[in-house]
This record gives structure tokens, C-alpha cells and sequence, in this order.
């Protein structure tokens, strides 16, 4: 896993690091959808107890950026065009709408 860049810095929680540096690492494409993540790999690599990383992974897991099988392995989720398409479009309409409460235009 070295190559996501895992790293231990002293000014925040564990927990904090391990989460932003995964997530980061989704976010930026280093970790594609569907790439497992062992506790025992990352732990070895930041030098550091699988605690944190498991309270990372469930932070990520509740964000939907990992999935977790019962018993068995973490993965990165896959996320379908449509899926965000769903989700975006919404959100798109909501702040267009907010932005044209706020800021009506002259003629009105």
C-alpha cells in the first residue's frame, strides 16, 4: 500500500489520520472502486495499532465510500453514473433555487 501515501502525523488523532488519508486517496483515484483494504496492511504501513483503522474504516463505510461484507473483506464502493446522476441533479436544483432566492436578478 505504499503507494497512497499513508503516513503518521503527531497533531491529530489516529483515527483522524488513517480516515483522511484513505479517503484522500478514494477521492484522488490512488484507491479505484473495488480495491480490497486489509486492516493488517495499512496497519504495518502507518506503524500503528488496527484500531484506529478500524474506527477509520467505519467512519468510511458510513460516508458510502467503503463497503464491508459481513465476516469478509472491505472494498472501496463502486459507484454507478446513474447513482451520482441521481444524487447530484437534486442537489444541483436546491442550490440553484437558494442562490436565485438570494440574489434575485434586477427585473424582479
Amino acid at each position: 500500500m505504499n503507494e497512497y501515501g499513508f503516513t503518521v502525523k503527531k497533531t491529530d488523532t489516529l483515527r483522524n489520520q488513517v480516515y483522511k488519508d484513505i479517503k484522500s486517496a478514494i477521492i484522488r483515484g490512488k484507491i479505484e472502486p473495488g480495491t480490497r483494504l486489509r486492516e493488517n496492511d495499512i496497519s504495518k504501513e502507518m506503524g500503528v495499532s488496527r484500531g484506529p483503522i478500524r474506527e477509520a474504516i467505519l467512519l468510511l463505510e458510513r460516508e458510502g465510500l467503503l463497503v464491508t461484507q459481513t465476516h469478509k473483506e472491505t472494498m472501496v464502493a463502486k459507484v454507478e453514473k446513474d447513482e451520482v446522476t441521481m444524487l447530484l441533479n437534486p442537489l444541483r436544483v436546491l442550490l440553484e433555487s437558494f442562490s436565485i432566492q438570494k440574489n434575485p436578478p434586477a427585473s424582479w
